[in-house]
């Protein structure tokens, strides 16, 4: 709502009159000369006291308020928006996929106080045990008191024994473990946690699957436990006797004793799903110039690239033909290793050797091809342009339900944004493959060291058919992963019986 104004605003009705009365006032001054002069006089005079009166009776209205007008347009109606809660308001729109975790076992832990700890609790005088707020009848309240200080003790001792046990075998968790408390019960207090490994199978494959295997070697895990549940009844005691020498002198050594267990049924399920999962991860960095092309190992692997090859178009294409290419030698790069390629050393079909021009844009494709994957980086070269960079880190695992993908870039600004992925199945190995025949899905976008867990029923081909895998194993499963910038890059994996 907004005042009502012109260029010439009047203010009130009051104003109004006034300057009326005051016209009659002169008016009448010359009415003709045949009205006697004394009675013009008394019509201006009573103007003038008309006009008095008014002025002190009518009171000037308040400023009236009135729609201001709107311009007429026809739009089309706005996508309704949801104001986000105010907590909530600055947080960063894209939504983050959490690390998956996988459960290996379970460790749960019973403390109690020793038969010692009551003898000397009887040992001490009456009038002195009506003193203290703790005695053998309130056991329950001492570890509730208590209850932080031992969790994240338990927690802390578990978590480096378990990291130390795998060093010990030269394996580095580098702090993918995590002991994860879910409830604790009173009395004596019991301790109940899980061991997560925070990242899908997918992701550290190898690494895991070494672990888990020298966690079923029975020997090996009873020893450690046996170790670890010594050590941690040590820090018990010795917290505990700090506790009790507060409430009174001399409390014995042992005032406690602890019982580790373990449970790992999940284990047996965990290796079970590697005997038909297949993995492939692709780090690679491409710098292309007029003259080079530099292909850069992010990875702590070898990369063997059997085939290299580079399209020049003056237009987006969405055809590749490997033969159609101009091709260059097969490559291995060594581990954060780099190999640089003159452009003119790659030639096509028929001995003619590539030349990107400097006066024209060029659409430059580049086709990389390992063991398990091709990938497609796209350029754009125009005039007065240099060299380009473009990265491709992501990491592929399938099992008998799902395709697991995850962003494995370091740099925290390396967020992949609509994520186009298409899921191709055979008996046999493919040679071709068209996307638009493709069971189809899609991802948002995904953070760096995050990944995303796609069951195979959300993926529909072209005729809304759900994509079906069990039943139908052994199969060939190639993944077709497109980002924002459309590089492409084709997974060619292998479900396994």
């Amino acid at each position: 709502m907004v005042p009502q104004k012109g260029p010439y605003e009047i203010k009130s009705l009051r104003t109004i009159l006034i300057i009326l009365v005051i016209l009659a006032a002169i008016i009448s001054l010359f009415l003709p000369l045949n009205i006697p002069y004394i009675i013009k006089l008394a019509i201006g005079y009573s103007s003038v006291g008309f006009g008095y009166i008014i002025a002190r009776v009518v009171k000037p209205p308040v400023e009236k308020q009135i729609e201001a007008p709107v311009e007429k347009q026809i739009e089309a109606p706005a996508e309704k928006q949801i104001e986000p809660p105010a907590e909530k308001q600055n947080e960063c729109p894209i939504m983050m996929p959490s690390i998956k975790e996988t459960m290996l076992a379970s460790i749960n832990c019973t403390v109690k106080l020793s038969d010692n700890t009551y003898s000397w609790l009887d040992s001490i005088p009456e009038k002195d045990r009506s003193k203290m707020w703790f005695n053998k009848h309130n056991e329950a309240e001492f570890f509730h008191r208590y209850e932080s200080e031992l969790s994240e003790m338990f927690a802390k001792a578990i978590q480096e024994d378990l990291s130390q046990f795998f060093l010990n075998q030269n394996i580095s968790m580098d702090n993918l473990l995590k002991v994860k408390i879910y409830k604790i019960n009173y009395g004596s207090i019991q301790i109940f946690s899980d061991i997560a490994f925070l990242a899908p199978l997918a992701v550290a494959y190898e690494l895991l699957k070494i672990a888990l295997e020298l966690w079923e070697n029975t020997n090996k895990t009873k020893q450690m436990l046996q170790t670890t549940g010594q050590a941690l009844e040590n820090k018990f005691n010795k917290f505990i006797r700090s506790k009790l020498e507060l409430i009174a002198p001399n409390p014995p050594q042992d005032v406690a004793t602890s019982v580790l267990s373990i449970k790992s049924d999940n284990i047996s399920y965990v290796i079970s799903s590697f005997k038909n999962m297949d993995t492939h991860k692709i780090q690679l960095q491409v710098d292309l110039s007029r003259d080079k092309i530099k292909l850069t190992n992010l990875s702590e692997d070898e990369l063997a690239l059997s085939r290299i090859g580079i399209f020049k178009n003056d237009t987006p294409q969405n055809e590749w033909i490997f033969p159609n290419s101009y091709q260059g030698n097969s490559a291995k790069i060594g581990p954060m290793d780099n190999i640089s390629l003159n452009v003119s050393d790659f030639v096509n079909c028929n001995k003619v050797k590539l030349n990107i021009p400097q006066d024209l844009p060029s659409y430059i494709d580049c086709w990389l091809e390992d063991i398990k994957g091709i990938y497609l980086v796209k350029f754009l070269l125009i005039p007065g342009s240099f060299e380009q960079t473009k990265r491709l880190e992501l990491a592929l695992a399938i099992d008998g339900d799902a395709i697991t993908l995850c962003n494995t870039a370091i740099d925290p600004s390396s967020i992949i944004k609509n994520i186009n992925l298409g899921i191709f199945k055979s008996k046999a190995k493919k040679t071709n493959w068209y996307y638009i025949e493709s069971y189809q899905g899609m991802v948002d976008a995904l953070m760096p060291h995050h990944t995303v867990r796609k069951n195979f029923n959300e993926f529909k081909n072209s005729t809304e058919n759900t994509l079906m895998v069990k039943g139908e194993i052994p199969l060939c499963i190639d993944c077709w992963v497109e980002d924002q910038n459309n590089s492409i890059c084709v997974f060619l994996l292998y479900l396994k019986v």
